[in-house]
C-alpha cells in the first residue's frame, strides 16, 4: 500500500514537471532577442579584448557584476542566442527542482502552478538574455545554495564536491548586489536558529563562515567598486537629475512606496499571498476574531486598489490620485498631509503582514523565519528607492520578492493542508480558481511573449 501511495506520488511529481517542461519550452519557442544589452553592449566587449579584460574594464567602469556577467559576455561575444535558450531551460528546471527540495515536496503542483504565474515579460525590459541571466540565474543559484543551510539543519551529510558547488553557486548569487544583503540576512537568521535549538556543530559552522565570507565579500566589492560609482553618476544624469537633493529618508520613502505601489496594484503573486495569509487566519483560531480583523485588513486595502478602483475613482477620486501621483515629500508639498498618506498605509499594510506571520504559524520560530524570508526580499526592491534607476529598471527588481513570496505560500497553506482539503467545498472552489488563474497567467504569457 505505501509502495503504491509512493509510486502514485512519483508519477504525479514526473507529470507535473513535464507539463512545466512543455510550458518553459513554449516560451522560449516563441521567444526572440532583436534589440537589448546582449546585443547592444555585451556582444562587442571581446572584438578587442580577452575576457578578463573585458570584465576588468566593467569593474572599473560600470558595475561590480563580474561573475553574472562572465557567462553573459561569452555567450554575446558568439551570439548564441539557441545555446543560452537551453541554458536557460536547465535554470528554469532547477529553480522548480531547488523550491521542491525547500518545500520538502509538499504541494509540488500549487508550486509549480505559482511559478508559471510569473509574469515572464518583466525578463524582457533590458533585453531577453541580459536580465535572464542577471536575474533569474542569480535566483536560481541562490536557491540551490540554500539548499546546503536545510541540509545542515537536518544533519544531512554534504560531500565535499557537493559543498565547493554550493560556495560557487552563492558566489554567482551574492554577485547580485542586493541578492548579497539578502543572503547575509538570512545567514545570521540561520545561525541565531542553530543556536537556539542547540544544533551548533564544529562543521556546519566552518561552512556558514565560509557562507557568510563569500556573501559579505561580495556586498563589500560591490560597495567598493569604483565602476558602480561611475555607473551611478551616469544614471542621475540619464533618469533622475535631482537624486543628489534627496535625503535618505526621502530614498527609503520612495523604495517602499514603489515597492508597495506595485505590489498591491498589479502583482497576482502577492494577492495570492495576501488571500492565503487570510485564509490561514480563518482557520488557524476559528474563534480569534482579532486575527480574523488583522488578515483582513491588507486583503481590503488590496481590492481597493484592483477590483473596488473604478467604482472608487468616481465616488472617492482623491483616495486614487493620492496613490497614483507616487511623488516624494518635497519644499512644495511638505504641508500637505496626503503626501505623508501612502508611505503611513503601506507601512501598516507590512506591519499587519508582520503580525499574521509571528501569530498564526505552527510555532514562533516558523513566524520569525518567516518574517526574516519577507522582509530580507522586500529589502532587495526597497533599495531600488536609493538607485537613480529606481523607475527605469521596472518590475524585473521585483523577482527575489514574488519568488520568495511562492515559497512562504507553499509553507503557509501547507501548515493549514489539511483543514482546507476537508472541507471539501471551500477546497473545491479555491482549487478550480487556482487552475483558472495559472492558466490564464500561462496564456497571458505566451501571448506577451509572442507579441
Amino acid at each position: 500500500m505505501i509502495r503504491e501511495q509512493m509510486s502514485k506520488n512519483n508519477k504525479k511529481k514526473f507529470y507535473i514537471i513535464i507539463l512545466f517542461l512543455i510550458v518553459i519550452l513554449a516560451y522560449h519557442f516563441l521567444l526572440r532577442e532583436y534589440t537589448g544589452d546582449f546585443k547592444e553592449m555585451f556582444s562587442q566587449l571581446m572584438d578587442k579584448d580577452t575576457l578578463g579584460d573585458a570584465l576588468r574594464k566593467r569593474y572599473e567602469t560600470w558595475s561590480s557584476r563580474v561573475f553574472i556577467e562572465a557567462p553573459l559576455i561569452l555567450l554575446a561575444h558568439n551570439n548564441a542566442v539557441l545555446l543560452w535558450k537551453v541554458c536557460n531551460i536547465f535554470v528554469w528546471l532547477a529553480l522548480a527542482l531547488s523550491l521542491m527540495y525547500l518545500t520538502h515536496y509538499k504541494n509540488i503542483t500549487m508550486l509549480i502552478g505559482l511559478i508559471l504565474m510569473y509574469p515572464v515579460t518583466d525578463m524582457a525590459s533590458a533585453g531577453w538574455i541580459a536580465t535572464y541571466i542577471n536575474y533569474l540565474w542569480s535566483l536560481t543559484a541562490g536557491c540551490i545554495s540554500v539548499i546546503a543551510l536545510d541540509k545542515m539543519y537536518y544533519d544531512k551529510k554534504i560531500y565535499f564536491p557537493e559543498a565547493v558547488m554550493y560556495l560557487l553557486l552563492e558566489l554567482f548569487a551574492t554577485n547580485f548586489e542586493t541578492f548579497g544583503v539578502m543572503y547575509v540576512c538570512i545567514l545570521l537568521w540561520y545561525i541565531g536558529n542553530l543556536w537556539y535549538e542547540k544544533k551548533i556543530r564544529f562543521k556546519k559552522v566552518c561552512f556558514w563562515i565560509l557562507q557568510m565570507v563569500v556573501a559579505l565579500g561580495n556586498v563589500i566589492f560591490a560597495l567598493t567598486c569604483p565602476g558602480n560609482f561611475i555607473r551611478k553618476q551616469e544614471e542621475v544624469g540619464r533618469w533622475m537629475k535631482d537624486f543628489a537633493q534627496w535625503t535618505v529618508v526621502d530614498k527609503l520613502v520612495m523604495g517602499v512606496n514603489t515597492t508597495m505601489h506595485s505590489l498591491f496594484d498589479g502583482n497576482l503573486v502577492f494577492a495570492v499571498f495576501l488571500f492565503v495569509l487570510l485564509i490561514n487566519c480563518f482557520f488557524y483560531k476559528k474563534s480569534d476574531i482579532k486575527i480574523r480583523t488583522v488578515g483582513m485588513i491588507p486583503v481590503v486595502f488590496l481590492l481597493s486598489r484592483t477590483i473596488l478602483k473604478p467604482i472608487i475613482a468616481i465616488y472617492f477620486p482623491l483616495y486614487n490620485w493620492i496613490f497614483d501621483v507616487n511623488d516624494k515629500v518635497n519644499s512644495m508639498n511638505y504641508n500637505k498631509a496626503c503626501m505623508y498618506f501612502p508611505f503611513a498605509l503601506y507601512m501598516i499594510m507590512i506591519v499587519a503582514i508582520v503580525w499574521i506571520l509571528l501569530n498564526t504559524m505552527m510555532n514562533l520560530r516558523t513566524g520569525i523565519k518567516f518574517v526574516v524570508l519577507f522582509a530580507s526580499a522586500l529589502l532587495t526592491r526597497v533599495a531600488m528607492g536609493f538607485s537613480p534607476t529606481l523607475y527605469a529598471s521596472k518590475n524585473r527588481t521585483f523577482i527575489f520578492v514574488e519568488f520568495t513570496i511562492i515559497f512562504l505560500i507553499v509553507c503557509i497553506y501547507s501548515e493549514n493542508e489539511q483543514k482546507i482539503t476537508d472541507n471539501k467545498k471551500v477546497y473545491g472552489v479555491l482549487k478550480c480558481l487556482f487552475i483558472c488563474i495559472v492558466g490564464i497567467s500561462v496564456l497571458g504569457n505566451l501571448v506577451s511573449i509572442n507579441a
